[in-house]
Parts: C-alpha cells; structure tokens; sequence
C-alpha cells in the first residue's frame, strides 16, 4: 500500500464527491493507474479510528468484553480484509460486463467514496446515541441513509465502471447483500470473545 500525497487526496475526494452530485466528470479526476489503486486502500488507515469509534459506540459502549484483545483482534482483522472483498467481486463483476478496463477507476472511487460514506452516518450516529432522536425518528433517519448509500454505489457503478442502469441497480444492492454477510460473520466471530451464544 502506497501512501497518497495531500494533492492527490483532495482530487480523489472531490471527484469522488462530484460524483456523488450525480457529475460523471468527477470519475475523470480519480487516478486509475496501479499505483493510484493501491494508494486508495489507504482510505481504509485513515477511516480506521472512526471505524473503531464506531464500533465502540454501537456494539461495546454499555458493556464492554471480556476478552477486549480477542475482540480487538478480531474486528481489526475483519475491518482490513474487508476492504478486499468487494473490489474482487466488482473484478469479477467487470469482467462479465466487459469492463475490466474501468475496473481500477472503480476501485478507486470506491474506497474513496467511503469517505463520504462515514461523515454522513457518523452524525447519525451520534444523535441515535446522544438520545436526541427519537427511536422512530432513528430507524427511519437509518433507512434513508442506507438508501443514499445504496443511491451512491449505484452512481458508481454507471457512471465509474460503466454499466447500464439496470445492472447497475443490482451491483448496488448486491454490494449492499455482501456487505450485510460480512458484518453478519463478523458477529460470528466476535461472539465468544463478548459471551454471545454462537448465532449460527
């Protein structure tokens, strides 16, 4: 993993941010070269105390586990290697579309996109468990929420790796799906480490 400059990390999120405004010219700002995909997973170190906070928040905060490494170990390993899953499926996904040449602009959009992603959920967050929001009000601000981000990785995937509308829709609810499997899993794992019965 390379480490991108101040320059290149403005660019990337204000393509990434253009194309969140529905501005397909965005893509064109992202660096597609190998080097560039390999500095865009560094999103993933700079998100990784906001993941954590997260984490904290939602699922350890009113109790914390016993086993605080096990846990710790087993939600960082599964924080890294998820950033993994979805560019190989999207791969996999280019390859029957007869794309694999936008795959890496892809792939760079993506993870930078998760930028964006978080400043928009964290404040939801922070409401939910401030008990500023009522509990309706949070489930129906979570609903909407997920559908923007769902709204987001379609725009994505037609605008960035250049499919059709219609297959676009099912990239963005299939990333959805393996997103859902992976945080499912995890809760596998973590599950003897917090005292849960295995939910399997």
């Amino acid at each position: 993993m390379l480490i991108p400059g101040r320059g290149e990390i403005a660019s990337a999120l204000q393509g990434t941010y253009r194309i969140a405004l529905r501005d397909p010219a965005g893509a064109w700002m992202l660096d597609d070269s190998v080097a560039g995909v390999r500095k865009s997973f560094f999103v993933a170190v700079l998100l990784a105390p906001l993941y954590a906070l997260v984490v904290i928040i939602r699922s350890y905060l009113d109790q914390p586990p016993d086993a605080a490494l096990g846990v710790f170990l087993v939600e960082g390993s599964a924080y890294f290697a998820g950033w993994l899953v979805w560019p190989v499926i999207a791969f996999e996904i280019a390859r029957c579309f007869s794309v694999r040449t936008a795959w890496r602009r892809y792939v760079v959009a993506y993870n930078w996109s998760h930028v964006w992603i978080m400043l928009l959920q964290l404040p939801l967050l922070a409401l939910s468990q401030s008990g500023l929001m009522a509990s309706q009000a949070g489930g129906f601000a979570t609903i909407v929420t997920l559908l923007l981000v769902v709204a987001y990785r379609f725009l994505l995937a037609r605008d960035v790796l250049g499919i059709d509308r219609h297959a676009a829709v099912g990239v963005a609810f299939l990333d959805l799906i393996v997103s859902v499997a992976w945080s499912l899993l995890v809760i596998r794992l973590v599950a003897p480490y917090v005292g849960l019965p295995d939910p399997g």
